[in-house]
């Protein structure tokens, strides 16, 4: 209500706002209910001038007033606010785990693309190593024409290997 008063036309409202706050401290002081702590500053202001410290207290009490509804205002808007705080900081912890999860699912792709390469690595040099000893004993039994059909034959085996190697990390 408070802050909806003060929207439009605001030195009107402030002083119809003021005029029921003065109003509001008219009635305590003819019930006889005073403020201590505001009393004893009221009297401390006026140098122990009772008339002075009933004017002084009156504002003071008015200016009192005024902040508990500032402070009513603001504890009526904070849970709002509050919610909006809290419902931003869940989304953005929900976009941070999903930004995690699939930073994770990255790393583990990659890491099983280069599985598959260290496997297909190990697989070519085994195929060299075999070539090799395989060539080594065939150049004594066998012309040079059919150690170069295998030559073909294994390195076409290894490029099938590293196709599908490609082929299935993709």
């Amino acid at each position: 209500m408070f802050k909806r008063l003060t929207t439009k036309n605001y030195s009107s409202k402030k002083r119809i706002i003021e005029e029921s706050i003065y109003e509001i401290v008219a009635e305590e002081l003819s019930k006889g209910e005073k403020r201590i702590g505001l009393w004893t500053k009221a009297i401390g202001m006026s140098e122990g001038n009772v008339d002075k410290a009933e004017s002084i207290y009156i504002q003071l009490r008015a200016n009192s007033l005024y902040d508990e509804a500032h402070l009513y205002q603001e504890s009526i808007e904070d849970p709002r606010e509050n919610k909006r705080k809290l419902e931003k900081l869940a989304i953005q912890q929900k976009t941070e785990k999903l930004e995690l999860e699939r930073l994770a699912r990255e790393k583990l792709e990659e890491q099983i693309k280069l599985d598959k390469l260290e496997t297909l690595d190990k697989l070519t040099m085994l195929a060299n190593k075999t070539f090799t000893q395989d060539s080594d004993k065939k150049v004594k039994s066998k012309s040079k024409s059919s150690i170069w059909s295998f030559n073909l034959i294994v390195v076409l085996v290894g490029a099938l290997i590293l196709i599908s190697a490609i082929v299935s990390m993709k």
